[in-house]
């Protein structure tokens, strides 16, 4: 699934800093089956990475930052959103909001995400099995999300500049410091 362009960003006015999951990228390889043996071996994979997302937001001096996570990234995003209040603008594009329901995970216990109440937009297609449209859209009324459901099939949400305009003015709206 692709991402969203640094450049859309940028040319909505926004900075943009990538980082790598965990087992992805410098992080490792590996994937979701990673991601299993790992939590299966008591692992906390996502401190790290939320320490590290923390570490560059007080590098910056940010009092707030906006996360962008696509699919297994918008449970990242999540989970890292509740240990930082300043993640306070979250666009999850067909997010997983249940590591259970991956096929990945399949026979270990529910891992929903976190329920954050921030500033989200909760983009996902409307006929996406792989996360589950049903989930996503549950998550994003009980957050009190923006839902949008893209005319998309599986698991694919086609990007039109929609995300970076909302950010944009998801951190007009945003308290400042």
């Amino acid at each position: 699934m692709k991402g969203i362009c640094p450049f859309v960003l940028r040319k909505a006015g926004l900075t943009a800093i990538a980082l790598d999951l965990p087992c992805h990228g410098a992080k490792g390889y590996g994937g979701l089956d990673c991601w299993r043996a790992r939590i299966q071996g008591g692992d906390d994979i996502f401190t790290p990475l939320c320490a590290e997302m923390s570490s560059i937001l007080d590098t910056l001096g940010s009092a707030h930052a906006g996360v962008i996570g696509v699919s297994r990234g918008g449970y990242a995003a999540l989970v890292c959103a509740a240990h930082e209040p300043r993640l306070d603008v979250l666009a999850l594009i067909a997010p997983v909001t249940d590591l259970s329901r991956l096929t990945e995970f399949q026979g270990m216990e529910p891992m929903p995400a976190p329920v954050i109440h921030r500033s989200m937009l909760v983009r996902i297609g409307k006929h996406d099995d792989r996360v589950g449209t049903d989930l996503a859209t549950a998550y994003a009324k009980h957050a009190g999300a923006e839902l949008t459901l893209l005319n998309s099939e599986g698991h694919t949400a086609p990007e039109d500049g929609a995300t970076a305009i909302w950010m944009a003015k998801a951190f007009n709206q945003a308290p400042l410091p």
